[in-house]
């Protein structure tokens, strides 16, 4: 089922692509129409998934639910509003009130995420690679999607905001209102105010007038070794920090303790694509502004993962990062020759399916497969 609608969405939208970029208006309006249709049949398939389908579901999504069928909106508040952002208990009273079941929640919840990815990718449309987004988003974040739901929205949110951070003309109050209302659907949504850091950094650090380029790079490298110092060391700073802070009360079922040291897999199902940019560095950061920004948060999604050694919660927090896959490979590919993005294409779809094979068919991550379906009860 998961991959015949890889298949289906991603030639939806590479149709849609070619019709909106077109001369003719009725075309555009087709184009609009199937991208449509590529939101929905990820809701469907998120409408139609049976109840065992992720964790969360029965962690947060049916209890929520339940509680706001049994009970007032001030008394629903009270009771759970400690535990889950106000926003998705807003929006989950209101589809409480009106439905039976949580299925249509559950599409809505699909069809929010979606959307934002479309969208986001549509300011990519004339490079006409809005299909290989799609496909990163079916083997990476559309199974995560069905299990952590509400951060799911966050993360969409940021992604779709970044327009107005990776961008020429900067938005800034515009990006900060969008990463609060984020924050609404799930705390993490904070991670989203490093953008305008790092943004900051490249203007200031990487294109100053008065920094070359390799003290720029050398820089940049200081960065990422503290980043990966932090990393290596992470659970002697979690034992200062946790005493004095109230952040865990609300996350403690998130923190588990891993064992420690460097893990390589998720190095490994990252790496690869870090290189292919590498081979091509001096077209690839030629090619778009945004490249040398959505490179430097792939490195840091690299080294982000590895903080699932120690918390299920810090791991979660890497995933922001790994997002803005979906919009750097389809710009590396644009920045290659014809001979070698056909090439490139075909590495990135085939590792990119094994990824998805290993860590959801294999290692049963997000608990989201096999695909099951409520009429298969």
């Amino acid at each position: 089922m998961y991959t015949l609608c890889m298949i289906s969405t991603c030639f939806m939208t590479n149709t849609a692509n070619k019709l909106i970029i077109s001369s003719h208006k009725k075309n555009r309006r087709y184009g609009k129409f199937l991208l449509f249709l590529v939101i929905v049949l990820f809701s469907l398939l998120a409408y139609f998934r049976d109840y065992t389908i992720g964790t969360d579901i029965s962690y947060y999504v049916i209890p929520a639910f339940q509680e706001a069928k049994r009970h007032s909106f001030f008394a629903y508040f009270y009771l759970i509003s400690h535990l889950i952002e106000p926003i998705y208990l807003l929006f989950n009273y209101l589809f409480a009130a009106v439905c039976e079941t949580p299925r249509i929640w559950m599409f809505m919840i699909e069809f929010i995420i979606s959307s934002l990815v479309v969208l986001r990718l549509y300011d990519y449309r004339y490079d006409r690679k809005m299909w290989v987004g799609i496909f990163i988003f079916n083997c990476m974040f559309l199974p995560i999607s069905f299990n952590l739901m509400r951060q799911s929205i966050a993360m969409a949110i940021i992604f779709y905001a970044s327009r107005y951070i990776l961008s020429e003309k900067k938005q800034i109050v515009k990006y900060i209102i969008i990463i609060i209302i984020s924050m609404g659907f799930h705390l993490t949504g904070i991670i989203g105010m490093l953008l305008p850091a790092l943004n900051i950094y490249y203007n200031k650090v990487y294109l100053g007038k008065n920094n070359k380029k390799l003290d720029s790079f050398i820089k940049t490298g200081l960065i990422i070794f503290v980043m990966i110092l932090s990393v290596i060391f992470f659970d002697q700073l979690v034992d200062l920090v946790v005493p004095i802070s109230k952040f865990t009360k609300k996350y403690s079922g998130y923190v588990v303790k891993y064992s420690g040291g460097i893990q390589v897999n998720p190095i490994l199902v990252r790496l690869p694509f870090i290189i292919f940019i590498l081979i091509n560095w001096k077209k690839y950061e030629r090619d778009k502004n945004e490249n040398y920004m959505l490179f430097v948060i792939m490195i840091i999604d690299m080294i982000m993962s590895e903080l699932r050694i120690y918390s299920s919660t810090l791991y979660r927090v890497s995933i922001y990062f790994a997002y803005f896959k979906i919009l750097a490979l389809p710009n590396y590919l644009v920045s290659l020759n014809i001979k070698k993005r056909r090439l490139a294409t075909g590495l990135i779809i085939v590792l990119m399916y094994i990824i998805w094979i290993y860590q959801i068919a294999i290692q049963g991550n997000e608990q989201v497969f096999p695909y099951k379906t409520f009429f298969d009860i």
